[in-house]
């Protein structure tokens, strides 16, 4: 089986059960759920659950459709009061979270550090009659940016194109800073500004060997840092690394151990 088709195979298997939850669970037509023995509470839940599996879903390359394609992620605010959940607003952004520590609610504004994939796609002829017989990929490109959104979930500020072929290994938001990790062959740890939401600019980048898959801030203007250690020249894996980085001025941040 080829990667395209691989991957239409995996895209089709997720929007089956996405589609089969929500018809289960739809709150638009709940079959059978009134001559079930749920509470208010429960049905208003069930209800909302619908939406929120809409809203939560990953947008995949079109791969019937030539150029150049990439990856999205879809987000949603859902709100809960008085037993009943709403959907108050949506948005979506480039690229895929690495992980929960990617996303940070803060003063009002979303921050969300993303890596994107960019397919590059082109159709497969008949080489007798020219006739479109399918769909190749051709090399990707991955690329990291950072989001703040607003409460509606509109982007406000962003930087994009961080670490051109890298990908986000690690990210943590610290009050009006953030901290991302890219890693190919070598480690760099990319401070940022976020204080003003609509633009938010680099600070600093910090290249050490290996990479860290979780940061955790540690006391006073100090940031841990956990992963692997990696060797400088080709990436390979050599063992686990623990570092401890001084962050007290961010626009220098320095490995102290």
């Amino acid at each position: 089986m080829s990667y395209v088709s691989e991957a239409q195979q995996l895209q089709a298997e997720t929007e089956m059960k996405l589609d089969a939850l929500y018809e289960k669970y739809s709150g638009y037509i709940p079959k059978g759920l009134d001559d079930e023995p749920w509470s208010a509470e429960e049905r208003e839940i069930i209800r909302a659950f619908s939406a929120a599996v809409k809203a939560l879903r990953l947008k995949y390359p079109d791969w019937e459709e030539a150029g150049t394609q990439s990856d999205s992620t879809k987000v949603s605010r859902i709100s809960y009061r008085d037993g009943k959940m709403k959907l108050e607003a949506s948005g979506s952004v480039e690229g895929v979270l690495t992980d929960d520590m990617a996303m940070s609610e803060y003063q009002g504004n979303l921050r969300i550090a993303t890596t994107k994939t960019a397919y590059g796609i082109e159709k497969v002829t008949d080489d007798i009659d020219g006739e479109i017989i399918g769909y190749d990929t051709q090399e990707s490109t991955t690329y990291n940016q950072l989001y703040i959104l607003g409460k509606n979930l509109k982007i406000k500020g962003k930087i994009e194109n961080l670490a051109k072929g890298e990908e986000i290994y690690a990210v943590r938001f610290l009050g009006n800073t953030g901290y991302v990790v890219t890693f190919r062959q070598t480690d760099p740890l990319f401070s940022i500004d976020l204080s003003d939401p609509k633009k938010p600019k680099v600070l600093g980048k910090l290249k050490i060997s290996g990479f860290s898959e979780y940061l955790h801030g540690y006391g006073e203007g100090m940031l841990l840092g956990l992963g692997m250690e990696a060797d400088e020249k080709d990436g390979a894996v050599e063992g686990m690394k623990l570092s401890m980085f001084d962050i007290s001025d961010p626009s220098d941040v320095k490995e102290t151990a």
